[in-house]
């Protein structure tokens, strides 16, 4: 719409005021294109910036996994290992070394019991002269007739009493599928969670579209 007045005042020319029209119909469309235009200039460089992020991750999440791998292989293996060592030696029915006190030692030294836990029991223990806090070391066969009050206790549980009563270490045997799911976990959900907070800048980038 367009409408003037003319001001008139003495001995002054005539004032024509004039308010221009809004914009047309046609100028509106064109801005509206060039936003829409812009918008989806954006939005196709939003999406190819994504598909670029998203296959440097696929790439970034591969090699971390091949690095998870080679760190943990030799655990895990060794691990293994020693489960199919020791199911080895349980079916072989290798008797279990256990610990006393030479001072309280029962038997006869060489015969029942070493002085030595590498040697074995052999003449020369007849001649050693342990300390009373020393460990001698009996095969389980010749422990049981001398120690009858253990009868009751499994070989395995008393191996262990007496192992920790006389302040041997005993290494437990790991459970190699527990360290496995483990690093699997690792390696799993490192770039598992990078990819989730990768999108969610994506997301931002893109005002929550």
């Amino acid at each position: 719409m367009r409408f003037s007045w003319v001001a008139r005042y003495p001995g002054s020319p005539k004032l024509k005021i004039t308010r221009s029209n809004p914009p047309t119909e046609a100028r509106s469309r064109e801005i509206d294109g060039r936003r829409s235009r812009t918008n989806g200039a954006l939005s196709h460089m939003a999406l190819r910036v994504a598909r670029g992020l998203f296959r440097l991750w696929i790439v970034g999440a591969a090699l971390f996994v091949i690095a998870v791998a080679a760190i943990s292989y030799s655990e895990i293996k060794n691990q293994f290992n020693d489960i199919a060592i020791q199911a080895v030696l349980d079916e072989r029915k290798v008797e279990h070394i256990v610990p006393q006190l030479c001072g309280e030692a029962r038997g006869v030294a060489g015969t029942d019991y070493a002085t030595n836990y590498a040697a074995g029991p052999g003449p020369w223990d007849t001649y050693a002269k342990p300390n009373f806090f020393d460990n001698c070391w009996y095969k389980m066969s010749k422990f049981r007739p001398l120690y009858p009050e253990y009868k009751d206790v499994s070989d395995k549980e008393l191996s262990r009493k007496l192992y920790a009563d006389h302040g041997v270490p005993v290494r437990d045997l790991p459970n190699p599928w527990v360290t496995l799911g483990t690093w699997a976990s690792i390696a799993v959900g490192i770039p598992l969670v990078v990819l989730i907070l990768g999108s969610a800048l994506i997301w931002a980038f893109r005002g929550f579209r």
